[in-house]
């Protein structure tokens, strides 16, 4: 006689840096055995490096926008990378060590209208909270 493994209930949780895979089975018992099996499965995950710049003289947050991503209304993404070291988007010194956000993250793209009105709508939120301050 032939087992055949038929899998009714998978549960998927993270633990670490493993994941376990409950499987529920229907198979014959025979004797004191138990069919349920716990499957774990190492999984590296690999951390990307957060890109940096130092803020030139004369410099903007909406200048730096423009040069890297294309666009002066993607400033408001590297104000939020970066709200640990800049209080104020309006007042950013030079020579400060800023965090380049992700594209991806973000949905950045300088060829998306929606892309951008969407970063303007969050700038202008952004700015209205600091006019309150």
């Amino acid at each position: 006689m032939q087992l055949q493994k038929e899998v009714v209930n998978q549960n998927i949780y993270p633990v670490d840096n493993e994941i376990n895979v409950e499987v529920d089975n229907k198979l014959p018992i025979v004797g004191d055995s138990d069919y349920s099996d716990v499957v774990k499965v190492k999984v590296e995950v690999e951390e990307k490096q957060t890109e940096t710049i130092i803020l030139g003289e004369g410099k903007t947050l909406r200048l730096l926008a423009l040069e890297l991503f294309g666009d002066k209304a993607f400033w408001v993404y590297i104000y939020q990378e970066n709200l640990d070291i800049i209080p104020n988007p309006n007042k950013v010194s030079s020579g400060l060590k800023l965090k380049i956000p992700e594209i991806d993250k973000y949905f950045i793209n300088n060829d998306d209208l929606e892309s951008i009105y969407k970063a303007k709508s969050e700038a202008a939120r952004i700015l209205k909270e600091e006019i309150k301050i």
